[in-house]
């Protein structure tokens, strides 16, 4: 079996507030589907019990969003039927999407599969259940899992809701420079933020269709990670001009006859 894993780019992402280390978001979320990874369930050559992943994914297996839903898919199914999977089938990932850019590249990843797995063999496991053990790994796979091509997100990620507008193609630039997304959001602590501005700004955001959100708004109020990701990366500001930023970075974009 085999499927594509899509990219996404946030067309704005505003910090609303705080749940413990955790930071609290309003975004619109939408799926690139000229950039993806493909995904593969591939027979072992020799049947083992160790979790196989196979791709260039910039950490350990252990650190892998894909290694973290399957653990987590194990613990809550307790399934032999998953078991025996994972022992005779191996996953492999050739990755396209670049890494470290803002492009929700191993969030995708961990969503495509837990989606490939749960249908391959038959699980059953609602949308729900699924959205429960992936937003319990990572952010953005609750938006990957949806399937949605426009979503605004709140919460910690695992709120998605489904916004309609127009299909718009954009021109995604990713420069040579590999943003934390860890760091970027520590830097934004010590910034001046002020989030009762950015809630106001979120909520006429989460209204306005992408075409006029381009049109009306600049690369620093549109992403409230840009500052901080700036500040430790400068050489992104060397790319930012008439463009727009994903994320915590490193990507770029500008919609096309926007």
């Amino acid at each position: 079996m085999k499927s594509k894993s899509y990219s996404k780019i946030n067309l704005y992402l505003k910090i609303i507030g705080f749940r413990e280390n955790y930071h609290l978001l309003n975004s619109r979320f939408i799926r690139i589907k000229s950039i993806y990874d493909e995904i593969e369930l591939v027979a072992k050559q020799s049947p083992s019990n160790e979790i196989s992943l196979i791709g260039d994914f910039g950490c350990t297996s252990q650190q892998n969003i894909i290694y973290k839903v399957i653990i987590k898919l194990l613990e809550y199914t307790k399934s032999n039927k998953l078991k025996k999977f994972l022992n005779d089938y191996q996953i492999q990932v050739t990755k396209n999407i670049p890494k470290f850019a803002g492009l929700g590249g191993s969030s995708s990843n961990g969503a495509t599969v837990l989606s490939m797995i749960n249908d391959t063999l038959n699980l059953d496991l609602s949308y729900e259940t699924l959205n429960k053990i992936g937003s319990s790994v990572g952010s953005d796979l609750s938006f990957f899992l949806s399937g949605y091509d426009n979503a605004n997100v709140g919460g910690c990620g695992e709120e998605v809701v489904f916004f309609e507008d127009e299909a718009l193609d954009f021109d995604i630039y990713t420069p040579d420079i590999k943003c934390s997304t860890k760091d970027v959001y520590t830097q934004f602590r010590n910034t001046n933020y002020n989030l009762e501005a950015n809630t106001k700004l979120a909520s006429k955001l989460s209204t306005m269709k992408a075409r006029d959100i381009l049109q009306e708004f600049d690369i620093r109020t549109l992403n409230d990670l840009y500052r901080p990701a700036s500040d430790l990366y400068p050489k992104l500001t060397d790319h930012s001009q008439n463009r727009f930023f994903s994320g915590s970075g490193s990507s770029f974009f500008k919609g096309k006859s926007v």
